[in-house]
């Protein structure tokens, strides 16, 4: 059987078509049994809840950590693949899309002795109701640190 032009048209077209990438929108509360924070220095938190909206390539998440009581929280307002968001409390944040994963990158003191960074990786598994982020940390002693946290969606968009 010969291919027509029509048929191969089509299937080149479907190979070809742009993927959409996943939207990361919900609330979003850590799963601790299935996180992994076996890493030297990882420090576990009591409670890690991460509310993201998510518009086209335009971020927006809070982040809310709780620890022995005390509790932290920031805001960040990023364009995917724009230029960095820069706050004394989330540092100076970029994020940008690798396939259907979304990398966070985020600079600490910049140009201090006590420069640190981290990256994200941020994967939405199967069905959506899962946030999967693959996080590594550089201290300002040279140090670092690997951590998998997985969220559960609590509230969807």
């Amino acid at each position: 059987m010969r291919a027509t032009p029509v048929i191969l048209f089509l299937l080149l077209a479907t190979v070809a078509w742009p993927q959409s990438k996943p939207d990361f929108s919900g609330t979003w509360n850590l799963n601790l049994a299935d996180s992994d924070y076996s890493g030297a220095g990882a420090s576990l938190p009591d409670r890690l809840v991460r509310t993201i909206q998510q518009k086209g390539d335009h971020l927006k998440y809070k982040v809310v950590r709780e620890k022995d009581g005390r509790k932290g929280e920031f805001e960040v307002y990023v364009v995917i693949g724009g230029a960095p968001y820069a706050s004394d409390e989330a540092g100076v944040v970029e994020a940008k899309w690798k396939g259907q994963t979304l990398e966070i990158n985020t600079l600490y003191n910049p140009g201090t002795d006590r420069e640190a960074s981290q990256t994200e990786t941020w994967t939405l598994a199967p069905g959506g109701k899962r946030l999967i982020d693959q996080y590594v940390g550089h201290r300002h002693d040279g140090s670092s640190i690997q951590i998998k946290r997985v969220f559960d969606m609590v509230q969807s968009k």
